[in-house]
């Protein structure tokens, strides 16, 4: 074979930049481009950029770099093009809110190495050095940690003014007859009750929903068991539209105010005066709490992996390894990452905080509904709701034992059921005694293995009753507080408490619950489980 023949075989990249450039423009693609895709992060959450935390994550992306650099100058050709397929895959994977896309720009990587030799890595610093630059002059997106939005609505004629009304949704809120059989904590549901109790509460022993995911759940309760105009699934949130609950509390006089996460929009179709909605992971949250500067610093990189597709897949491939759900077929969609969360219990216990403060400007004929996603996980309170360090957090799924699990989801119920007390006594205050509230979770913690998406034959009784049993406790001028026997739904029992007479539900009637799902988008139905709740 020909010198020249050869030569037409070599890649065109093959000779463009010694080993001196490919080291430099390899430490300026990934250093530049990490840098402008953190930048991106910070300043889409308003988060300080000068603050310690925000150092220490920029030297460990930068000690990234610096290895990145190093193995790209002192590897063969074919590896450096590998490695520019992987620099364009992950910066896109970092910036762009897309599956697809990410994995285009890493073919598209592949082939622009290939072609352009070290050229490329020249190409990929200049182009985020502009990014990072018009980042910084304020020319990117960032997104709003509160939104509120107020309505002028015409005044509804009644004969008499109702009782201020605070009606608290508290996220994966268990009941009694689910907290009694948490792992480690039996009779945990009694302490809650009594509590409860002590603020004049009537609380609901055997109070479930039929459905275990809020974009579900929270529209079949307000709607008194239908799904009306809701629209959403539970990775992404949803809508609740037009509901029966807030159409009752307008007829009955009531000006609405709503509290609600980023998660389920209760505002939309509704008569609200106002609606104050709060980023459920926006990181401003963790410079509020009582975090350390690594733990701030560890929420920064959790939030990034969050981020990344290719975190997702790799954390959720070793979950399933270390699980040994490979061997048994029970292999989980979820990743330790995308569910370890970061702000979202920070946040959701600021608002229930902040709830407590607004009811003491609020009186007669004025109504709050408040949705916030607390005690949902991650689990990082502790029982006097102060935030625990993060090495420590728990969620619903993950690796450690149940009984750790349970542990750090009934202290975080301890946090949410001191601060239930906290905004009864801001009403009492506020309205002299003349309130009505209503405190319900959507379902239960779930703790346990996640629910089965492919057959409700799958999960034991245990899991269920976590899944099904919420919280349901309504707080009246008459009657006494006491607690309900029986299984009865949050639908039904909402729906028997008349807002505008201040009307206790009905005592539940004891027929045992069933748990089930609507079909799911691929088609699939799914049978209803009868629980032997007797």
């Amino acid at each position: 074979m020909s010198k020249s023949g050869e030569t037409a075989r070599r890649a065109p990249g093959r000779d463009r930049g010694s080993k001196r450039e490919w080291f430099i423009w390899g430490l300026g693609a990934m250093g530049v481009g990490l840098t402008a895709s953190l930048l991106n992060i910070l300043l889409f959450h308003s988060y300080p950029i000068l603050v310690p935390e925000v150092g220490i994550v920029w030297v460990i992306l930068m000690a990234c770099a610096l290895l990145f650099a190093i193995v790209l100058a002192d590897v063969r050709f074919s590896i450096k093009v590998a490695l520019g397929g992987f620099l364009a895959l992950l910066l896109a994977d970092w910036n762009m809110a897309s599956i697809d896309w990410p994995f285009v720009a890493g073919v598209a990587g592949l082939l622009f190495t290939y072609r352009m030799g070290v050229d490329f890595f020249r190409l990929v610093t200049v182009a985020f050095a502009v990014i990072g630059m018009t980042s910084l002059l304020g020319l990117g997106q960032d997104a709003e940690r509160i939104e509120t939005v107020e309505r002028e609505l015409a005044p509804v004629e009644v004969a008499e003014e109702p009782p201020l009304l605070v009606h608290l949704i508290l996220d994966e809120f268990e009941g009694v007859r689910g907290l009694d059989a948490m792992p480690g904590h039996e009779g945990e549901g009694e302490a809650m009750a009594a509590s409860l109790m002590e603020h004049g509460f009537t609380v609901y022993d055997d109070a479930h929903t039929q459905y275990y995911h809020s974009v579900t759940s929270i529209p079949m309760f307000l709607n008194y068991g239908e799904l009306g105009e809701s629209f959403g699934n539970s990775d992404v949130g949803g809508v609740t539209g037009a509901t029966r609950w807030f159409s009752d509390l307008r007829a009955a006089g009531y000006d609405i105010d709503v509290v609600q996460s980023s998660f389920v929009d209760l505002c939309e179709g509704n008569e609200v005066q106002s609606c104050r909605t709060y980023w459920r992971e926006n990181l401003q949250g963790i410079r509020e709490a009582e975090v350390s500067t690594g733990d701030r610093a560890r929420l920064i990189f959790i939030h990034i992996g969050r981020q990344l597709v290719l975190a997702l897949v790799y954390s959720g491939v070793i979950e399933n390894i270390i699980d040994g759900n490979f061997l048994t077929g029970e292999i989980s969609v979820h990743a330790p990452l995308k569910h370890r969360g970061e702000a979202n219990t920070i946040n959701s216990v600021h608002e229930l905080e902040r709830v407590a403060d607004v009811v003491k400007d609020k009186g007669p004929g004025d109504a709050i509904v408040a949705h916030v996603l607390a005690p949902h996980f991650p689990y990082s309170h502790d029982e006097d709701c102060k935030t625990t360090p993060v090495t420590g957090w728990q969620t619903a799924w993950q690796s450690s034992s149940e009984e750790t699990r349970a542990a750090a989801y009934v202290a975080q119920v301890r946090c949410v059921t001191g601060l239930i007390g906290r905004v009864a006594d801001a009403a009492d205050a506020a309205s002299g005694g003349n309130y009505v509230m209503i405190v319900n979770g959507d379902h239960g913690s779930r703790l346990g293995r996640e629910m089965a998406r492919w057959g409700m034959d799958q999960g034991s009784e245990a899991q269920w009753l976590h899944a099904g049993s919420t919280l349901f406790a309504v707080k009246l001028q008459t009657p006494a507080p006491g607690r309900m026997k029986g299984p009865a739904s949050l639908a039904e029992l909402l729906e028997g408490t008349d807002a505008g007479q201040a009307q206790v539900p009905h005592e539940p009637e004891g027929v045992p619950p069933t748990l089930l799902e609507p079909p799911d988008p691929d088609g699939r139905t799914f049978a209803p489980i009868a629980l032997d709740w007797q």
